[in-house]
């Protein structure tokens, strides 16, 4: 063969069909040796018979290359669906844990045990902070915990539990309880016509659920619906007189359906439904509080105060069945038993003072007895610590105002008198607290 002005002598076919299965070109492929001799030529290489040894065994060894390339992938491959198995159960490990810490959860809230259930969705939560069931539990925690602690202390759960719901309602908009959860935290809040709106949604997306017709009739109470009691009424089953939902959520509805019969006359239907809410939830101070209440307007006040008494002992860091107490004790003033009365009221007032001293509301009913019983200085002092824990509240102002004026303190009574109407009735309503002064004054 002649290429380039040189002439080459090819034996390769003496070597592909001669040559002994050894031979090291023997193993190696055609296409291989042809290519090694090709690039031997274009590099003027000389006798290709003379590198043919070499050029085939770095055939052989590309050959090889290429088959330990091959298990490799293989081995790669391997490895791939080895670790996506691993993966997989991994999820399925994390989905088992959530699923047993939500349980646990609301097992828990089952139980009326709102602090431990809380902490079971919030692990859930550390785990994953998107999961809708550990978000919605933790807001009905929150929400819980929120009725069992004073006023004052109310706030951080509040807005836990709008936080929480509104991630759930963000990420599952046609989630019939990511709806249900919000209208309660929002009904929490007296924002009634926004928790309305939401119940409404859940009851398009979820009709006939009891603890969709629950919340929707509370809410359609709080906003004057005339259906609001029938929708109660279903939640509570065909007889209207079993639910299937937890306590901490029936005895609710069984609240909001005495306060309806209360409001339209049935006062002994209202005091059946209080004190099922009562069985159901002891804690719920105002189920006992409208059962006192209710006796009270019944006129059965011995009655009465054996339920404050009883709300004063399962509520024991509450200022309000004592006040009611008070309140009950004045009632029966005469001035035949004026000084028994005194005395047994300042008694209660006492104890609810000694039981939330940051309440104005009891140091302001102290006030008022100890200016009734003469006791001019003891009757301010109150009056002044009444008036700094409570600065919003005209009632409070007012009273400080009496007993400044009582005590002569004119200029310092005229102008609490003043704060009281603004607080009270606005600017405009200045001119007639004026003209009480002066009524006062002389």
């Amino acid at each position: 063969m002649e290429l380039l002005g040189r002439r080459f002598i090819f034996t390769l076919p003496t070597v592909f069909d001669v040559a002994p299965r050894s031979h090291p070109l023997a193993a190696a492929p055609r296409s291989c040796l042809l290519a090694a001799a090709l690039v031997s030529l274009l590099y003027g290489s000389g006798c290709l018979s003379y590198d043919l040894p070499v050029l085939a065994q770095s055939a052989t060894n590309t050959s090889k290359g290429g088959a330990s390339a091959a298990k490799d992938g293989a081995s790669a491959a391997k490895g791939g669906a080895i670790a996506a198995k691993d993966g997989a159960n991994t999820a399925a490990a994390l989905s088992a844990r959530l699923a047993s810490l939500c349980k646990t959860g609301t097992e828990r809230m089952g139980r009326s045990d709102f602090t431990g259930a809380l902490a079971s969705f919030k692990e859930a939560l550390t785990l994953d902070d998107d999961y809708v069931p550990a978000l919605l539990g933790a807001a009905e925690a929150n929400l819980e915990l929120r009725e069992e602690a004073r006023t004052s202390a109310r706030a951080p759960f509040s807005k836990q539990a709008y936080n929480q719901a509104a991630i759930a309602l963000d990420r599952e908009p046609n989630n019939a309880r990511c709806h249900i959860v919000m209208a309660r935290v929002l009904m929490g809040l007296n924002r009634t016509a926004a928790a309305l709106t939401e119940a409404e949604a859940a009851a398009k997306l979820a009709p006939g659920n009891k603890e969709v017709l629950a919340v929707l009739g509370r809410a359609q109470y709080y906003r004057g619906k005339k259906e609001a009691e029938s929708t109660l009424l279903a939640s509570l089953g065909s007889n209207g007189g079993k639910s299937d939902l937890a306590a901490y959520q029936t005895y609710r509805t069984y609240k909001t359906l005495g306060l309806i019969s209360w409001h339209k006359g049935r006062k002994e239907e209202a005091l059946a439904y209080f004190r099922k809410a009562i069985l159901l939830n002891s804690r719920d101070e105002s189920s006992r509080l409208y059962c006192g209440d209710l006796l009270r307007q019944m006129g059965r006040p011995a009655e009465a105060e054996k339920a404050y008494r009883e709300a004063a002992a399962a509520l024991p860091r509450s200022a309000a069945p004592w006040l009611r107490l008070n309140q009950l004790a004045i009632a029966t003033y005469s001035v035949q038993n004026r000084q028994e009365v005194l005395k047994r009221a300042e008694t209660f007032v006492r104890k609810a003072v000694e039981v939330e001293p940051s309440d104005g509301t009891g140091w302001q009913m102290l006030a008022l007895i100890l200016q009734e019983k003469g006791q001019a200085k003891e009757a301010l002092k109150s009056a002044r610590v009444a008036a700094n824990l409570a600065p919003r509240s005209g009632a409070v102002q007012f009273t400080l105002a009496a007993i400044l004026l009582e005590n002569h303190f004119t200029i310092e009574a005229e102008q609490c008198f003043a704060r009281s109407a603004e607080l009270e009735h606005g600017p405009s309503a200045k001119l007639k607290s004026e003209r009480h002064q002066v009524h006062c004054m002389f």
